[in-house]
């Protein structure tokens, strides 16, 4: 039967300890930062999939355009006063 001396068992629950502190580092950063890198390219998409469902309604459609028009000519009626 083999038998250890206390440094091994002290050397093997340091490395166990090193082991799951690592572990709970990489977790702590991975529930940080992992998220974001999901949500904003999906808010992207989001905006996209609005945009397009916006156009697809003429009047919608028409009410934008309008909207624009009338803030061109703000801006133009502004400059020339």
């Amino acid at each position: 039967m083999e038998s250890h001396s206390p440094f091994g068992v002290l050397w093997a629950g340091l490395g166990m300890a090193a082991y799951f502190t690592a572990l709970l580092w990489i977790n702590v950063l991975l529930s940080n930062f992992l998220p974001p890198l999901f949500l904003i390219p999906m808010t992207w998409f989001m905006d996209r999939t609005q945009k397009r469902e916006r156009w697809n309604h003429p009047e919608t459609a028409r009410r934008v355009v309008a909207e624009r028009n009338a803030a061109r000519n703000a801006r133009i009626a502004g400059l020339t006063n």
